[in-house]
């Protein structure tokens, strides 16, 4: 964040953002893993005289010089300012650099104190990329999964709250002895008990069972929550009872999913390409933007499934059934399983043919 006063007004600042956004590597136990973030919410505070005006640009779409996208979102008020920064729908993680983007303008009639600016990020927004020396690499994708969540959750905790990154700019009038602000910088977590993660790690490697309920409970993590944004590539998932769970942006590409039960999940803008969900429950579910190329979804009833912007093309559509489900926007095309009536049905009812 650069701050700049204006000349020709004493109290009136313009403020610039800078994002640089990768994956990074930290050291770990006897090993090391690499993260990113696929979402983050920059936030501003400042003194409760000031009033702030946003740049009308800075939403929607922003691309940097080498064609990289971020999307922003903006909540403000004249004494409340937000951007909630996600990538591109197809992107995973936020990456690439932005310089100078124009946040707007803060006006204020007496000098301005304080200004806090935060970057926060949810713990569905951080995503191991990879891990070395932690775990031997022949271990199941179920135990894999798992240990990817329970690093994650301990990453979040220990390093990225309440902030991944926070700064607080004075101007020259407030670092008088006589100014009376102060500090609000949040405290730092306190350093974590590294022998509870290992013994973590060596509980779920060391496990017999590869059941993947089982495996949640032996890491004490909640089905229906802490699966959001997870990597679950490649699982065994037959039959698991996932209803109502908080699936989003969930990976489950090449997953087995026969009989599962994900009535009522949210599994928006989840990763399904290849995945067998193959008489699976989905009634009601949440699979808008989720990307279903080449997944088997014979035999499922999609009653209420809300497909919108989906990717469905050369997915197993064998007697599925499609009553009331949302399809505007959703994409097929080479599909098995689709007869022309149903096609003209899904047409009128606002999907896209590629055919």
């Amino acid at each position: 964040i650069v701050l700049l006063r204006q000349k020709k007004h004493d109290h009136q600042f313009t403020l610039w953002l800078s994002l640089y956004c990768d994956q990074q590597w930290m050291t770990l136990l006897e090993g090391r893993l690499q993260f990113g973030i696929s979402r983050g919410k920059l936030q501003l505070q400042f003194d409760d005289h000031a009033s702030f005006v946003g740049e009308e640009q800075l939403q929607g779409e922003i691309t940097n010089a080498a064609g990289e996208t971020l999307q922003i979102a903006t909540e403000q008020t004249p004494q409340y300012a937000c951007w909630h920064l996600t990538p591109q729908p197809w992107n995973s993680l936020l990456k690439g650099n932005w310089e100078k983007l124009k946040l707007g303008t803060i006006h204020t009639d007496v000098p301005l104190n304080r200004l806090v600016a935060s970057l926060s990020v949810p713990v569905t927004g951080v995503h191991l990329t990879d891990a070395e020396g932690l775990w031997s690499h022949d271990i199941s994708p179920n135990k894999h999964a798992i240990l990817e969540r329970k690093l994650v959750q301990f990453l979040w905790k220990h390093c990225f709250t309440p902030n991944l990154s926070y700064i607080e700019l004075r101007t020259p009038e407030a670092l008088t002895p006589q100014s009376s602000a102060t500090s609000t910088h949040p405290p730092m977590p306190q350093c974590p008990d590294f022998r509870i993660l290992q013994g973590m790690i060596d509980q779920l490697t060391q496990a017999k069972s590869e059941d993947f309920t089982e495996l949640l409970r032996l890491a004490e993590l909640d089905p229906k929550s802490d699966l959001a944004g997870g990597n679950l590539l490649g699982t065994t998932l037959n039959e698991i009872n996932l209803s109502g769970a908080n699936l989003t942006g969930v990976n489950l590409r090449g997953a087995e999913l026969n009989d599962a039960d994900l009535s009522e999940a949210i599994l928006h803008r989840a990763k399904l390409s290849g995945a067998d969900l193959s008489g699976a429950f989905l009634e009601n579910a949440d699979l808008s933007e989720s990307n279903l190329h080449r997944a088997s979804l014979a035999l499922v009833n999609l009653a209420g499934v809300n497909l919108s912007g989906a990717n469905l093309t050369e997915a197993n559509l064998s007697k599925t059934s499609w009553t009331g489900t949302i399809v505007k926007g959703a994409k097929f095309g080479q599909n098995l399983g689709l007869s022309e009536e149903l096609k003209q049905s899904l047409k009128e009812r606002g999907a896209i043919f590629s055919e």
